[in-house]
Protein backbone atom coordinates (compact mmCIF):
# COMPACT_ATOMS: atom_id res chain seq x y z
CA UNK A 1 0.00 0.00 0.00
CA UNK A 2 1.28 3.30 -0.84
CA UNK A 3 0.81 5.93 1.80
CA UNK A 4 0.19 9.26 0.05
CA UNK A 5 -0.24 12.71 2.62
CA UNK A 6 -1.76 15.62 0.42
CA UNK A 7 -1.18 19.28 1.18
CA UNK A 8 -3.06 21.51 -0.53
CA UNK A 9 -2.31 25.49 -1.09
CA UNK A 10 -3.22 28.74 -0.05
CA UNK A 11 -6.75 29.44 0.54
CA UNK A 12 -7.70 25.79 -0.81
CA UNK A 13 -8.88 24.34 2.63
CA UNK A 14 -11.56 22.97 3.54
CA UNK A 15 -12.06 20.74 6.53
CA UNK A 16 -14.25 17.41 4.85
CA UNK A 17 -11.96 14.72 3.49
CA UNK A 18 -13.34 13.50 0.43
CA UNK A 19 -14.50 15.94 -2.30
CA UNK A 20 -14.17 17.09 -5.28
CA UNK A 21 -10.69 19.14 -4.39
CA UNK A 22 -7.44 17.28 -5.92
CA UNK A 23 -6.04 16.77 -2.06
CA UNK A 24 -9.39 14.86 -0.98
CA UNK A 25 -10.15 11.14 -1.32
CA UNK A 26 -12.17 9.87 -4.14
CA UNK A 27 -11.15 13.17 -6.32
CA UNK A 28 -10.96 13.56 -9.69
CA UNK A 29 -7.55 13.25 -9.60
CA UNK A 30 -6.57 11.06 -7.00
CA UNK A 31 -9.03 8.26 -8.87
CA UNK A 32 -7.24 9.20 -12.14
CA UNK A 33 -3.58 8.59 -10.42
CA UNK A 34 -4.39 5.61 -8.32
CA UNK A 35 -5.49 3.72 -11.71
CA UNK A 36 -1.83 4.45 -13.28
CA UNK A 37 -0.97 2.80 -10.07
CA UNK A 38 -0.80 -1.06 -9.31
CA UNK A 39 -1.34 -0.89 -5.43
CA UNK A 40 -3.85 0.71 -2.87
CA UNK A 41 -3.27 4.33 -2.24
CA UNK A 42 -4.02 5.74 0.78
CA UNK A 43 -4.87 9.24 0.58
CA UNK A 44 -4.55 11.28 3.74
CA UNK A 45 -5.40 14.91 3.65
CA UNK A 46 -3.32 16.89 5.54
CA UNK A 47 -5.48 19.81 6.68
CA UNK A 48 -4.30 23.72 7.88
CA UNK A 49 -6.12 26.92 7.65
CA UNK A 50 -4.30 28.08 4.56
CA UNK A 51 -3.66 31.61 5.46
CA UNK A 52 -0.70 33.65 3.34
CA UNK A 53 1.58 33.60 6.75
CA UNK A 54 4.92 32.09 7.17
CA UNK A 55 4.14 31.51 10.85
CA UNK A 56 1.25 29.80 9.58
CA UNK A 57 3.47 27.96 7.23
CA UNK A 58 6.35 26.78 9.44
CA UNK A 59 3.39 25.58 12.46
CA UNK A 60 1.75 23.65 9.66
CA UNK A 61 5.25 22.08 8.93
CA UNK A 62 5.68 21.37 12.50
CA UNK A 63 2.46 19.00 12.37
CA UNK A 64 3.15 17.68 9.35
CA UNK A 65 6.79 16.41 10.40
CA UNK A 66 5.10 15.05 13.58
CA UNK A 67 2.44 13.40 11.09
CA UNK A 68 5.08 11.90 9.03
CA UNK A 69 6.97 10.63 11.58
CA UNK A 70 4.37 8.52 12.83
CA UNK A 71 3.05 6.82 9.87
CA UNK A 72 3.88 3.21 10.24
CA UNK A 73 5.35 3.02 6.51
CA UNK A 74 7.11 6.28 5.37
CA UNK A 75 4.50 8.23 3.54
CA UNK A 76 4.41 10.38 -0.07
CA UNK A 77 3.79 14.15 0.71
CA UNK A 78 2.46 15.53 -2.14
CA UNK A 79 2.32 19.85 -1.43
CA UNK A 80 0.99 22.20 -3.77
CA UNK A 81 1.49 25.85 -3.73
CA UNK A 82 2.24 26.63 -0.38
CA UNK A 83 1.30 23.05 1.32
CA UNK A 84 4.75 22.14 -0.18
CA UNK A 85 6.41 25.17 1.56
CA UNK A 86 4.86 23.87 4.42
CA UNK A 87 5.78 20.68 3.21
CA UNK A 88 9.75 21.71 2.96
CA UNK A 89 9.28 23.56 6.50
CA UNK A 90 8.24 19.56 7.78
CA UNK A 91 11.57 18.53 6.18
CA UNK A 92 13.67 20.87 8.27
CA UNK A 93 11.65 19.82 11.37
CA UNK A 94 12.41 16.70 11.01
CA UNK A 95 16.21 16.89 10.23
CA UNK A 96 16.28 18.97 13.46
CA UNK A 97 14.40 16.23 15.61
CA UNK A 98 16.24 13.27 13.65
CA UNK A 99 19.35 14.61 11.77
CA UNK A 100 20.55 12.10 9.33
CA UNK A 101 17.77 9.08 10.09
CA UNK A 102 15.01 12.03 8.89
CA UNK A 103 15.66 10.65 5.31
CA UNK A 104 14.02 7.04 6.13
CA UNK A 105 10.59 8.64 7.14
CA UNK A 106 10.14 9.68 3.92
CA UNK A 107 9.43 7.65 0.58
CA UNK A 108 8.75 10.48 -1.44
CA UNK A 109 8.37 14.00 -1.20
CA UNK A 110 7.00 16.11 -4.38
CA UNK A 111 5.42 19.68 -4.44
CA UNK A 112 3.74 21.14 -7.85
CA UNK A 113 4.00 25.39 -8.52
CA UNK A 114 5.75 25.83 -5.03
CA UNK A 115 7.56 29.39 -3.88
CA UNK A 116 9.62 28.43 -1.62
CA UNK A 117 10.83 31.90 0.58
CA UNK A 118 14.23 32.03 1.90
CA UNK A 119 14.50 34.44 4.73
CA UNK A 120 17.66 36.87 6.54
CA UNK A 121 17.72 37.73 9.84
CA UNK A 122 16.91 41.21 10.45
CA UNK A 123 19.90 43.17 12.20
CA UNK A 124 17.58 44.91 14.64
CA UNK A 125 17.79 42.53 17.18
CA UNK A 126 14.23 44.20 18.64
CA UNK A 127 12.53 42.78 15.59
CA UNK A 128 13.22 39.31 16.13
CA UNK A 129 10.67 38.81 18.62
CA UNK A 130 6.78 39.04 19.25
CA UNK A 131 5.54 42.33 21.34
CA UNK A 132 6.01 40.55 24.42
CA UNK A 133 10.06 39.48 23.56
CA UNK A 134 10.64 43.22 22.65
CA UNK A 135 9.09 43.97 26.04
CA UNK A 136 11.54 41.70 27.71
CA UNK A 137 14.81 42.67 25.93
CA UNK A 138 13.94 45.98 26.51
CA UNK A 139 13.50 45.38 30.35
CA UNK A 140 16.56 43.73 30.15
CA UNK A 141 19.03 45.95 28.80
CA UNK A 142 16.92 48.85 31.24
CA UNK A 143 18.42 46.77 34.08
CA UNK A 144 21.83 46.39 32.96
CA UNK A 145 22.22 50.11 32.24
CA UNK A 146 20.58 51.14 35.62
CA UNK A 147 23.12 49.34 37.54
CA UNK A 148 25.82 50.70 35.18
CA UNK A 149 24.77 54.06 36.39
CA UNK A 150 24.61 53.40 39.53
CA UNK A 151 28.01 51.99 39.86
CA UNK A 152 28.66 55.02 37.72
CA UNK A 153 27.28 57.34 39.97
CA UNK A 154 28.89 55.76 43.40
CA UNK A 155 32.37 56.00 41.35
CA UNK A 156 32.13 59.04 41.06
CA UNK A 157 31.06 60.25 44.71
CA UNK A 158 33.89 57.97 45.84
CA UNK A 159 31.26 55.52 47.24
CA UNK A 160 31.72 51.91 47.55
CA UNK A 161 33.79 51.37 44.29
CA UNK A 162 37.26 51.38 44.53
CA UNK A 163 38.56 49.82 41.60
CA UNK A 164 37.62 49.22 37.80
CA UNK A 165 37.76 44.93 39.25
CA UNK A 166 35.41 45.88 42.06
CA UNK A 167 33.28 47.30 39.97
CA UNK A 168 32.43 44.46 37.81
CA UNK A 169 32.16 42.29 40.50
CA UNK A 170 29.69 44.29 41.63
CA UNK A 171 27.79 43.99 38.29
CA UNK A 172 27.96 40.78 37.88
CA UNK A 173 26.52 39.47 40.71
CA UNK A 174 23.70 41.94 41.32
CA UNK A 175 20.44 40.82 41.25
CA UNK A 176 20.07 42.97 38.05
CA UNK A 177 22.53 41.52 35.87
CA UNK A 178 21.07 37.91 36.85
CA UNK A 179 17.61 38.47 36.28
CA UNK A 180 18.69 40.70 33.04
CA UNK A 181 20.96 37.31 32.15
CA UNK A 182 17.94 35.16 32.28
CA UNK A 183 15.59 36.90 29.99
CA UNK A 184 18.30 36.77 27.26
CA UNK A 185 19.12 33.48 27.82
CA UNK A 186 15.11 32.55 27.63
CA UNK A 187 14.92 35.11 24.44
CA UNK A 188 18.17 33.35 22.92
CA UNK A 189 16.18 29.93 23.53
CA UNK A 190 13.20 31.14 22.10
CA UNK A 191 14.70 31.95 18.68
CA UNK A 192 17.09 28.78 18.61
CA UNK A 193 15.77 26.50 16.69
CA UNK A 194 14.86 29.25 14.04
CA UNK A 195 18.18 30.02 13.42
CA UNK A 196 19.18 26.29 13.30
CA UNK A 197 16.29 26.45 10.43
CA UNK A 198 17.56 29.34 8.85
CA UNK A 199 20.80 27.67 8.94
CA UNK A 200 19.59 24.77 6.74
CA UNK A 201 17.89 26.74 4.10
CA UNK A 202 20.90 29.30 3.80
CA UNK A 203 23.30 26.25 3.72
CA UNK A 204 20.83 24.01 1.30
CA UNK A 205 21.73 21.12 3.44
CA UNK A 206 17.97 19.76 3.12
CA UNK A 207 18.62 19.05 -0.98
CA UNK A 208 21.76 17.36 -0.44
CA UNK A 209 20.07 14.68 2.16
CA UNK A 210 16.57 14.07 0.63
CA UNK A 211 17.20 14.68 -3.48
CA UNK A 212 16.60 11.20 -4.36
CA UNK A 213 13.32 11.42 -2.65
CA UNK A 214 12.55 14.80 -3.97
CA UNK A 215 10.91 15.87 -6.81
CA UNK A 216 9.34 19.85 -7.95
CA UNK A 217 6.92 19.80 -10.73
CA UNK A 218 6.71 23.30 -12.13
CA UNK A 219 4.59 25.13 -15.11
CA UNK A 220 7.67 27.19 -16.47
CA UNK A 221 4.87 30.32 -16.94
CA UNK A 222 3.19 29.45 -13.32
CA UNK A 223 1.85 32.59 -11.89
CA UNK A 224 3.00 32.49 -8.21
CA UNK A 225 5.82 31.62 -8.45
CA UNK A 226 7.43 33.66 -10.96
CA UNK A 227 5.15 36.81 -9.17
CA UNK A 228 6.93 35.54 -5.72
CA UNK A 229 10.29 35.57 -7.87
CA UNK A 230 9.83 39.02 -9.54
CA UNK A 231 7.76 41.05 -6.33
CA UNK A 232 11.39 40.54 -4.81
CA UNK A 233 13.02 42.53 -7.04
CA UNK A 234 10.34 45.32 -7.43
CA UNK A 235 9.89 48.94 -5.97
CA UNK A 236 7.05 50.42 -7.33
CA UNK A 237 6.47 54.22 -6.63
CA UNK A 238 3.57 54.29 -4.37
CA UNK A 239 3.61 57.57 -2.40
CA UNK A 240 5.01 60.57 -5.09
CA UNK A 241 7.07 63.21 -3.65
CA UNK A 242 3.96 65.49 -5.45
CA UNK A 243 1.28 64.06 -3.75
CA UNK A 244 3.29 64.64 -0.61
CA UNK A 245 4.10 68.20 -1.39
CA UNK A 246 0.73 68.91 -2.17
CA UNK A 247 -0.48 67.14 1.04
CA UNK A 248 1.45 69.18 3.35
CA UNK A 249 1.36 72.34 1.61
CA UNK A 250 -2.35 72.74 1.88
CA UNK A 251 -2.85 71.52 4.87
CA UNK A 252 -0.09 73.48 6.58
CA UNK A 253 -1.51 76.64 4.87
CA UNK A 254 -4.58 75.62 5.18
CA UNK A 255 -4.26 75.54 9.66
CA UNK A 256 -1.80 79.12 9.79
CA UNK A 257 -4.40 80.93 7.34
CA UNK A 258 -6.94 80.01 9.27
CA UNK A 259 -5.16 80.89 12.79
CA UNK A 260 -4.39 84.22 11.08
CA UNK A 261 -7.81 85.30 10.14
CA UNK A 262 -9.36 83.52 13.10
CA UNK A 263 -7.25 86.24 15.32
CA UNK A 264 -7.79 89.43 13.27
CA UNK A 265 -11.46 88.62 13.55
CA UNK A 266 -11.43 88.43 17.62
CA UNK A 267 -9.40 91.33 17.65
CA UNK A 268 -11.59 93.52 15.18
CA UNK A 269 -14.62 92.62 17.27
CA UNK A 270 -12.83 93.15 20.31
CA UNK A 271 -13.13 89.92 21.54
CA UNK A 272 -10.90 88.35 24.30
CA UNK A 273 -8.24 85.84 22.70
CA UNK A 274 -7.66 82.65 24.26
CA UNK A 275 -4.74 81.94 25.79
CA UNK A 276 -3.52 79.00 23.34
CA UNK A 277 -4.48 81.24 20.35
CA UNK A 278 -3.29 84.13 21.39
CA UNK A 279 0.42 82.27 22.37
CA UNK A 280 0.42 80.67 18.69
CA UNK A 281 -0.37 83.78 16.94
CA UNK A 282 2.28 85.77 18.84
CA UNK A 283 5.26 82.72 18.09
CA UNK A 284 3.61 83.21 14.28
CA UNK A 285 3.84 86.40 14.33
CA UNK A 286 7.32 86.87 16.00
CA UNK A 287 8.29 84.27 14.01
CA UNK A 288 7.49 83.99 10.65
CA UNK A 289 5.56 87.59 9.72
CA UNK A 290 7.61 90.07 11.18
CA UNK A 291 11.24 88.74 10.11
CA UNK A 292 9.53 88.80 6.73
CA UNK A 293 8.06 92.22 6.39
CA UNK A 294 11.64 92.99 7.57
CA UNK A 295 13.41 91.36 4.94
CA UNK A 296 11.35 92.69 2.22
CA UNK A 297 11.00 96.78 3.24
CA UNK A 298 15.15 96.39 3.86
CA UNK A 299 15.50 95.03 0.39
CA UNK A 300 12.28 96.55 -1.12
CA UNK A 301 12.25 100.55 0.55
CA UNK A 302 9.83 101.66 -2.39
CA UNK A 303 6.86 99.21 -0.67
CA UNK A 304 6.82 101.66 2.07
CA UNK A 305 6.33 104.94 -0.05
CA UNK A 306 3.54 103.61 -2.14
CA UNK A 307 0.59 104.81 -0.72
CA UNK A 308 -1.67 103.21 -2.85
CA UNK A 309 0.32 99.90 -2.52
CA UNK A 310 0.50 100.30 0.90
CA UNK A 311 -3.53 100.15 1.10
CA UNK A 312 -3.42 97.57 -1.07
CA UNK A 313 -1.20 95.20 0.52
CA UNK A 314 -2.44 95.93 4.44
CA UNK A 315 -6.44 95.06 2.25
CA UNK A 316 -5.44 91.59 1.37
CA UNK A 317 -2.82 90.76 4.09
CA UNK A 318 -0.73 90.15 1.52
CA UNK A 319 2.55 90.17 3.47
CA UNK A 320 1.02 87.80 6.22
CA UNK A 321 -0.30 85.31 3.45
CA UNK A 322 2.68 85.20 1.67
CA UNK A 323 4.72 84.55 4.49
CA UNK A 324 2.36 81.64 5.23
CA UNK A 325 2.14 80.24 1.70
CA UNK A 326 6.05 80.73 1.36
CA UNK A 327 6.54 78.91 4.67
CA UNK A 328 4.27 76.41 3.92
CA UNK A 329 5.80 75.60 0.54
CA UNK A 330 9.34 75.16 1.96
CA UNK A 331 8.32 73.26 5.19
CA UNK A 332 6.11 70.94 2.62
CA UNK A 333 9.11 70.57 0.37
CA UNK A 334 11.75 69.85 2.58
CA UNK A 335 9.83 67.64 4.08
CA UNK A 336 8.42 65.35 0.88
CA UNK A 337 12.61 65.46 -0.38
CA UNK A 338 13.54 63.70 3.16
CA UNK A 339 10.02 61.65 3.74
CA UNK A 340 8.94 60.51 0.66
CA UNK A 341 11.84 57.82 -0.16
CA UNK A 342 11.14 56.37 3.57
CA UNK A 343 7.58 56.26 2.98
CA UNK A 344 7.99 54.55 -0.46
CA UNK A 345 9.96 52.24 0.64
CA UNK A 346 7.60 51.38 4.46
CA UNK A 347 4.76 50.94 1.82
CA UNK A 348 6.42 48.48 -0.70
CA UNK A 349 7.47 46.70 2.10
CA UNK A 350 3.75 46.45 3.66
CA UNK A 351 3.25 45.47 0.19
CA UNK A 352 5.80 42.86 -0.43
CA UNK A 353 4.94 41.31 3.11
CA UNK A 354 1.34 40.50 2.59
CA UNK A 355 2.16 39.13 -1.18
CA UNK A 356 4.50 36.93 0.47
CA UNK A 357 2.77 36.30 3.76
CA UNK A 358 5.72 37.60 5.65
CA UNK A 359 4.41 38.14 9.59
CA UNK A 360 6.83 37.62 11.88
CA UNK A 361 10.18 36.11 13.37
CA UNK A 362 12.16 39.57 12.63
CA UNK A 363 13.02 38.02 9.54
CA UNK A 364 12.98 39.77 5.91
CA UNK A 365 12.66 38.08 2.38
CA UNK A 366 16.56 36.95 1.21
CA UNK A 367 15.24 34.98 -1.63
CA UNK A 368 12.39 33.19 -3.33
CA UNK A 369 13.11 29.77 -5.27
CA UNK A 370 10.82 27.43 -7.30
CA UNK A 371 11.78 24.28 -4.64
CA UNK A 372 13.30 22.46 -2.20
CA UNK A 373 16.97 23.11 -4.17
CA UNK A 374 17.34 27.06 -2.77
CA UNK A 375 20.42 26.91 -5.12
CA UNK A 376 18.64 26.80 -8.05
CA UNK A 377 16.03 29.20 -9.92
CA UNK A 378 15.12 27.36 -12.52
CA UNK A 379 10.96 27.34 -12.74
CA UNK A 380 9.99 24.99 -15.87
CA UNK A 381 10.37 21.09 -14.84
CA UNK A 382 8.03 19.60 -17.04
CA UNK A 383 7.88 17.96 -20.41
CA UNK A 384 6.81 20.56 -23.12
CA UNK A 385 3.83 18.32 -24.09
CA UNK A 386 2.59 18.47 -20.15
CA UNK A 387 2.90 22.48 -20.19
CA UNK A 388 1.30 22.84 -23.77
CA UNK A 389 -1.84 20.93 -22.67
CA UNK A 390 -2.03 23.14 -19.58
CA UNK A 391 -1.59 25.95 -21.38
CA UNK A 392 -4.26 25.33 -23.94
CA UNK A 393 -6.70 24.25 -21.31
CA UNK A 394 -5.54 27.99 -19.67
CA UNK A 395 -7.09 29.78 -23.07
CA UNK A 396 -9.65 27.44 -23.31
CA UNK A 397 -11.50 28.59 -19.80
CA UNK A 398 -10.61 32.21 -19.95
CA UNK A 399 -14.28 33.05 -20.87
CA UNK A 400 -15.33 31.14 -17.63
CA UNK A 401 -13.05 33.36 -15.42
CA UNK A 402 -13.97 36.41 -16.89
CA UNK A 403 -17.61 35.17 -16.30
CA UNK A 404 -16.51 34.91 -12.57
CA UNK A 405 -14.66 37.66 -12.13
CA UNK A 406 -17.92 39.87 -13.40
CA UNK A 407 -19.73 37.87 -10.66
CA UNK A 408 -16.94 38.82 -7.73
CA UNK A 409 -17.09 42.41 -8.97
CA UNK A 410 -20.87 42.70 -8.82
CA UNK A 411 -21.23 40.95 -5.66
CA UNK A 412 -18.72 43.08 -4.17
CA UNK A 413 -17.01 40.15 -2.70
CA UNK A 414 -13.44 41.46 -4.12
CA UNK A 415 -13.96 44.61 -1.91
CA UNK A 416 -15.32 44.72 1.84
CA UNK A 417 -15.13 46.66 4.87
CA UNK A 418 -11.76 45.54 6.02
CA UNK A 419 -10.24 46.62 2.54
CA UNK A 420 -9.05 43.92 -0.25
CA UNK A 421 -6.63 41.65 -0.10
CA UNK A 422 -4.78 41.23 -3.37
CA UNK A 423 -3.43 38.03 -2.53
CA UNK A 424 -7.46 36.42 -2.00
CA UNK A 425 -8.44 37.94 -4.81
CA UNK A 426 -6.11 36.45 -7.22
CA UNK A 427 -6.69 32.82 -5.66
CA UNK A 428 -10.26 33.46 -6.39
CA UNK A 429 -10.09 31.67 -9.28
CA UNK A 430 -9.63 27.59 -8.82
CA UNK A 431 -10.10 26.17 -12.07
CA UNK A 432 -7.52 25.96 -14.73
CA UNK A 433 -7.67 29.03 -16.48
CA UNK A 434 -4.56 30.03 -14.21
CA UNK A 435 -1.69 27.62 -14.81
CA UNK A 436 -0.53 27.80 -10.94
CA UNK A 437 -4.20 26.09 -10.44
CA UNK A 438 -4.28 23.94 -13.49
CA UNK A 439 -1.86 21.05 -13.11
CA UNK A 440 -4.45 18.91 -10.96
CA UNK A 441 -7.03 19.16 -14.22
CA UNK A 442 -4.16 18.12 -16.85
CA UNK A 443 -4.72 14.43 -18.16
CA UNK A 444 -0.98 14.09 -19.13
CA UNK A 445 -0.07 16.18 -15.70
CA UNK A 446 -1.67 13.30 -13.87
CA UNK A 447 0.45 10.19 -15.81
CA UNK A 448 3.69 12.04 -15.67
CA UNK A 449 3.16 12.31 -11.66
CA UNK A 450 2.52 8.76 -12.00
CA UNK A 451 5.88 8.27 -13.71
CA UNK A 452 7.52 10.48 -11.15
CA UNK A 453 5.70 7.94 -8.31
CA UNK A 454 6.63 4.69 -10.43
CA UNK A 455 10.68 5.78 -11.53
CA UNK A 456 11.31 8.04 -8.21
CA UNK A 457 9.56 6.65 -5.44
CA UNK A 458 9.68 2.93 -6.40
CA UNK A 459 5.79 2.52 -6.69
CA UNK A 460 4.03 0.02 -8.78
CA UNK A 461 2.58 0.39 -11.88
CA UNK A 462 -0.57 -0.43 -12.69
CA UNK A 463 -1.34 -2.11 -16.01
CA UNK A 464 -2.81 0.74 -17.64
CA UNK A 465 -0.28 2.39 -16.77
CA UNK A 466 2.42 -0.61 -18.63
CA UNK A 467 -0.44 0.28 -21.64
CA UNK A 468 -0.71 3.49 -21.52
CA UNK A 469 1.78 5.65 -24.23
CA UNK A 470 2.05 9.15 -22.80
CA UNK A 471 2.98 7.34 -19.29
CA UNK A 472 5.66 5.07 -20.79
CA UNK A 473 7.39 7.70 -22.78
CA UNK A 474 7.53 10.11 -19.24
CA UNK A 475 8.82 6.61 -17.55
CA UNK A 476 11.82 6.30 -19.96
CA UNK A 477 12.02 10.28 -19.83
CA UNK A 478 12.63 10.14 -16.40
CA UNK A 479 14.36 6.94 -16.45
CA UNK A 480 17.17 7.83 -18.78
CA UNK A 481 17.43 11.60 -18.46
CA UNK A 482 19.54 13.29 -17.05
CA UNK A 483 18.57 16.36 -17.96
CA UNK A 484 16.03 18.41 -16.59
CA UNK A 485 12.47 17.20 -18.05
CA UNK A 486 11.73 20.98 -19.20
CA UNK A 487 13.94 20.77 -21.71
CA UNK A 488 13.18 17.69 -23.11
CA UNK A 489 11.98 17.51 -26.77
CA UNK A 490 7.99 17.24 -27.52
CA UNK A 491 7.87 13.72 -27.54
CA UNK A 492 4.88 12.83 -25.25
CA UNK A 493 1.55 12.06 -27.11
CA UNK A 494 -1.39 14.07 -26.24
CA UNK A 495 -4.10 12.72 -24.97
Amino acid sequence: MVKLITVHGTFAGSPRNRGEKWWQKESPFTSELQSFIGEPVDVEPFHWEGNNSETERRQTGSRLATAIHDCQDPPIVLGHSHGGSAGIQALAMLYLRRGEKCCDLVRGFATVGTPMLLFRSNRNPFSRFDVIGRLLLLFALGLLGLKVGEIAANAYDGQEITGILTGLREFGSSIQFGLAMLILVVLYGYSYRNRRRMKLFKDNTLYGFFKDRYVAMNHAEDEAINGLMKAKAVKPKLVKRTTVFISLFSGLSFVLIGLFFLTQLLEASNLPLPELLRNSFDVLETGLFDPIEDLLYANFPQLGENALLQQLMATFTLIPIGAVLSASALVAFATSVVVTPGLSHFVSNQIKSQSFGDDGYGESIRAVVPGLDFDSDQVGTLPSSVEGQMERASVKDAGAAIQRLRELLASGELLDAKGADLIGQSMKFEKSELLHNAYFHSPLFIRYMAAVFVTRFGVKPSERYANDRAAQEFHELLSTSEVPAAVADEEAAAV
